[in-house]
């Protein structure tokens, strides 16, 4: 292997051992909460409040103190995001009580709301009387001092580069079947783009799925994906994504993953459009698959519950990882073969097998600025795209970059392309009128999302509603859809009205029309057409569902300017169905795999083929592939 030289000549561990922070995650253990010395001044008991501005609005918590301890912290009002932003308020709270210190770890992908949470605290504090020395001291849990085996003697067998939900599942099977391995990422930590999510995770087949009650097959699992257009999937890779997504399962299950009971996956159960976890527990369904969730549901607990796993193989020398490593190139010998990785900084590193598990390009400005005008961002930061333009200079193919799934409903609130999405309406609210820029109604709205969005001019569309629409629910979330924060009051929306330039309200729809910068004539014929349809009951234009066509006859009228955010990336590279890595002959290029979204998720399984935890179990189904694979190939 190649080493990594710092600018004296000696060897560089800064960048190998700050991976090992990873594992202090949420370990958050130290002395037990003590009271402040008594040589500092006294605080007055009672309940103090303070608020912040998290990241999607401002926030408010109370603080109860006695004269030299801090009882309790609680939130009382916040617009953060349930599944990330909420859990860190809690976790935050939690351990300044714990250890009586402000100086505890921050949460991994919830920097601000870490950051404001504490100014927050402070501030009540103070408020107490407390002084600045007060509940000063260092809880914070420190990295492992150091990894076993050094980088410069480390000769793996497989290189993962990526370290989120596919890398991790790549690694640990690699691992399993006796592999050495080193695994890459460009980020500072484990995760990717798993750990914003709620760690829900599709199989059928294996041993985990039986413990939590659920007897599923793979047969009728691989039947339900194939059953739609083959021309826009891969069936043999729909086949793999039925048959190995147990033993993917069962891998992650095996190294620490802990799962709580999901639900059953079945023709009328566990898709998107018509299921709810909590209610789909039963399993008086028929169903085929079955979905579990990570214990604390949240993809982030996946990586901590299988941290020592990691590490055990890391003091066993079998494994290694470098973070804030950023792969650009691949190393090919006379042959044609792929021997190695080059990162940012020069350094080579080299294995007979690599394993690309690096994420999609929704996080690549420059590539996505090839296909859209507007879009706004919920998809990982950590997904740049990176290695694409690598493997495609030793010979890969890429498939279905045209365009990348998205969600609609998003207000620019923020100027400029890939800004995270701060407000967003529900945009498949039945009744909604979706105009194009010219105020044309010009699509069956809430149908074929990503592609209504991607083929209107400038990627906007305007969603017309009344007070009534918006009285039937609430409209607006604070951040997406995924935050499960609503604005329901309508008090948000209705500053967004009054300041007049993404949300446009008008007692009459010409008016709104105008204030949106649209044609108020061509917009009222548009909304008169459509009222018709209504009342008629058939959407003679576009074919509505007759539930659906909800009359907008009385106002306030609401006009919503919105855009598309990009969620993941349907293309990749062309891979076989044991996610080796193919060029334009179909052939393999020998050493290189590919898996996740790298490999272009989407193209997996017919695109109506939506269900829970549809996301995970391709990835970490396809990086256990992959690893299978490279063992295999090379006799490991």
């Amino acid at each position: 292997m190649t080493r990594t030289v710092s600018k004296d000549g000696t060897l560089s561990r800064r960048q190998f051992v700050a991976g090992a922070s990873v594992f202090a995650l949420s370990m958050m253990t130290g002395c037990a909460p003590t009271a402040a010395s008594p040589s500092e001044a006294r605080m007055t008991p009672g309940t103090y409040s303070a608020s912040a501005n998290g990241l999607f609005g401002p926030y408010t918590i109370e603080v109860d103190v006695s004269e030299d301890a801090i009882l309790d912290v609680r939130v009382v009002d916040t617009h953060e995001s349930q599944y990330l932003g909420q859990r860190a308020q809690s976790t935050i709270a939690e351990n300044v009580v714990k250890h009586q210190s402000l100086e505890v770890d921050s949460i991994t992908g919830a920097t601000m709301t870490t950051s404001t949470m504490k100014d927050a605290i402070r501030d009540a504090l103070t408020q107490a009387g407390a002084s600045k020395k007060m509940f000063d001291e260092d809880a914070t849990t420190p990295a492992p001092a150091n990894v076993a085996g050094d980088i410069e003697d480390f000769n793996p067998d497989i290189i993962v580069v990526g370290a989120g939900i596919t890398g991790l599942t790549a690694a640990l099977t690699a691992a399993d079947r006796g592999a050495k391995v080193l695994i890459l990422d460009h980020n500072k930590h484990f995760g990717g783009s798993t750990m914003y999510s709620g760690g829900y995770c599709a199989a059928a087949g294996g041993d985990t799925l039986p413990s939590y009650g659920y007897e599923t097959d793979p047969d009728e699992f691989f039947a339900w994906f194939m059953d739609g257009d083959e021309t826009t999937f891969r069936p043999e890779l729909s086949y793999v994504a039925a048959y190995n997504s147990g033993p993917a399962l069962d891998m992650l299950t095996k190294y620490g993953a802990k799962w709580i009971e999901g639900g059953p996956i079945g023709e009328d159960v566990g898709a998107h459009a018509n299921a709810a976890s909590t209610e789909n527990a039963t399993k008086d369904v028929d169903y085929f698959a079955a979905y579990v969730i990570s214990h604390e549901q949240r993809g982030l607990s996946i990586f901590e519950d299988t941290a020592p796993s990691i590490q055990e193989f890391v003091e066993k020398g079998q494994m290694a990882y470098l973070l804030n490593t950023k792969a650009t190139e691949l190393i090919v010998n006379a042959e044609g073969q792929v021997t190695g990785v080059r990162v940012e900084n020069g350094a080579e590193y080299e294995a007979p097998a690599t394993i690309l598990s690096c994420g999609g390009y929704c996080a690549n400005d420059e590539m996505l600025s090839k296909l859209y005008a507007r879009w706004a961002r919920s998809g990982s930061a950590s997904s740049i795209g990176n290695m694409f333009d690598a493997a495609v200079k030793v010979g890969a193919v890429l498939h279905d970059m045209d365009f990348c799934r998205t969600d609609g409903g998003t207000l620019p609130v923020l100027e400029g392309n890939g800004q995270a999405v701060m407000r967003e309406i529900k945009y498949k609210t039945p009744g909604l009128v979706w105009l194009n820029t010219d105020g044309v109604r010009f699509w069956k709205e809430g149908s074929k999302v990503d592609r209504a969005y991607f083929d209107t001019e400038r990627n906007t569309v305007y969603c017309v509603a009344n007070k009534a629409l918006l009285e039937s629910d609430d409209l607006l979330y604070y951040g997406n859809y995924a935050t499960y924060v609503t604005d329901s009051g309508n008090e948000e929306l209705e500053r967004l009205a009054e300041e007049g330039k993404v949300v446009f309200k008008g007692d009459t729809v010409e008016e709104a029309a105008e204030k949106a910068g649209l044609d108020p004539k061509v917009v009222a014929e548009q909304i008169e057409r459509y009222n018709g349809f209504c009342k008629a009951g058939v959407d003679e234009d576009f074919g509505k569902e007759a539930d659906a066509l909800i009359a907008l006859e009385e106002g306030p009228f609401y006009i919503f300017e919105t855009i598309p955010n990009i969620k993941n990336t349907y293309g990749g590279l062309v891979i076989d169905d044991g996610a080796r890595v193919l060029d334009a002959q179909n052939r393999p290029i020998v050493g290189l795999y590919a898996a996740g979204e790298t490999a272009g998720n989407y193209n997996i399984v017919r695109p109506t083929a939506s269900y829970y935890g549809g996301n995970l179990h391709r990835g970490c189904t396809f990086g256990y592939t992959a690893a299978m694979s490279a063992a295999k190939d090379f006799g490991l």
